[in-house]
């Protein structure tokens, strides 16, 4: 099925003898100069009763529009070092004006051989936003170049770090206004002074906060944190040597990996091996960056309460076949349980790293827990994809399978049995024992 595009139809008459009426503005459609964004809207200059903007807000005029996007896009394909495939069209619809207008919104379609993407606006943006929402469609379009039916997603810490980083290294002439020059873009060297400046204002967020940001993360305090280490984040990443190379294997990769964070550590394995590499180098960053004496650790409680945010988690499940489904939450032993095998490793691999990610900033007494539950993890996950198959290939033992489970499920209880009793980080507790197999496999 092709795009569908909606816009305003004009439709008139002349009658014999009535006084003519002055002709309703009409849409327009401009292309830029990739072909890639096609800009719908009225022109600035046919809109009745057209004031100034709003006070630090932009208007927008499709043909300012298509000029502005494509030099976001090679503002942002310069600073990833990446060529120009683009694959899926980006129509931006210019809608009413601010006060009635619905915020900045994305919308994707699958074609049957590509994605095309619809980005709405308002008639008056703040150039910031602006910035931010056209970075994240042309992100949602590099990830998906080679994606199926189901689309992925960049991590919104890679979304606002770019947008942040383009506003300072582009400065104020990244977002033109009706009737202003167009210049030529010449990108700084990274100027990180100013968001490292910036860092010792906020309450410091490790990898694993910016990984997971929650509904309470977009607006005040939270929300300027959440910036401010985003930029950082992708403005340091920029600068490893190949940093934006890297950034852009995440993105192209990102349609073969289940999460976000197996493409990134496959794309920056010159870097980092596992996500607790990645957590004690943006401490240290965060430390060089002027917030040393910020960068605390958690007490027991905030870890606990992390810990338990982990292992239970919002899903979609239907409880029989034909059901709608029902949001719920789940814990790591419903899915070894109930969960197909293929559909596990992806998710268990993304919790032990979120835990093994929770120990840089956990207090000592609560290590050896964290360590506990991803030794049963990584011992479920080892043996499950051994089980069902003889090594001397004398056939199947899938009996293994049952046993398995039952020990898994059972070793995760009495986790959570030490994780929720008041004494659990006074008494060194006992370490983890691997279940010994059945007799006679």
């Amino acid at each position: 099925m092709g795009l569908m595009l909606w816009g305003i139809v004009w439709l008139g008459a002349s009658i014999q003898g009535a006084e003519p009426k002055p002709s309703p503005p009409s849409m327009v459609a401009v292309r830029g100069s990739s072909q890639q964004f096609v800009i719908h809207g009225v022109p600035l200059a046919q809109r009745a009763n057209v004031a100034g903007p709003t006070a630090g807000k932009v208007l927008l005029d499709p043909a300012v529009l298509a000029v502005t996007c494509e030099r976001i896009k090679q503002a942002l394909l310069q600073e990833l070092r990446a060529p120009d495939r683009w694959r899926g069209a980006i129509h931006v619809m210019i809608g009413a004006p601010a006060a009635a207008a619905p915020p900045m919104t994305i919308g994707s379609r699958f074609t049957g051989a590509r994605w095309q993407y619809q980005v709405w606006l308002p008639s008056e943006v703040t150039a910031e936003g602006l910035v931010r929402t056209i970075v994240q469609a042309l992100l949602l379009e590099m990830a998906n170049r080679q994606a199926g039916p189901r689309p992925v997603e960049a991590p919104f810490w890679l979304v606002e770090g770019l947008a942040q980083h383009l506003l300072q290294v582009a400065g104020p002439e990244l977002v033109l206004e009706p009737g202003s020059r167009v210049v030529r873009i010449n990108l700084k060297a990274h100027p990180l002074q100013q968001v490292q400046a910036q860092v010792t204002t906020v309450d410091l967020l490790s990898f694993s906060q910016l990984s997971l940001p929650t509904s309470d993360t977009f607006a005040g305090e939270p929300w300027a944190a959440f910036r401010i280490c985003s930029h950082l984040l992708v403005a340091e990443l920029l600068r490893l040597p190949d940093g934006p190379q890297c950034l852009a294997g995440m993105l192209a990769i990102l349609a073969r990996h289940y999460n976000w964070q197996t493409a990134f550590l496959r794309a920056f394995a010159g870097h980092f091996q596992r996500l607790l590499d990645v957590e004690k180098w943006w401490s240290l960053v965060l430390a060089n960056a002027g917030g040393r004496n910020r960068l605390h650790g958690w007490d027991s409680a905030a870890a606990l309460a992390k810990l338990d945010e982990i292992l239970r988690f919002p899903a979609q499940v239907r409880y029989a076949a034909g059901d709608l489904p029902v949001s719920a939450l789940l814990t790591l032993q419903q899915v070894i349980q109930h969960w197909p095998f293929a559909d596990q490793p992806d998710l268990i691999g993304l919790k032990r790293s979120q835990i093994n990610a929770l120990r840089v900033y956990a207090p000592p007494e609560l290590v050896p827990l964290l360590d506990d539950y991803i030794a049963v993890l990584d011992f479920y996950v080892r043996e499950r994809r051994q089980a069902g198959y003889e090594p001397n290939g004398r056939g199947p033992r899938s009996v293994r399978i049952a046993p398995l489970i039952r020990d898994t499920v059972a070793q995760l209880d009495a986790l959570d049995a030490r994780r929720q009793s008041p004494g659990s980080s006074t008494a060194p507790p006992p370490p983890f024992v691997p279940p010994k197999p059945p007799p006679g496999l």
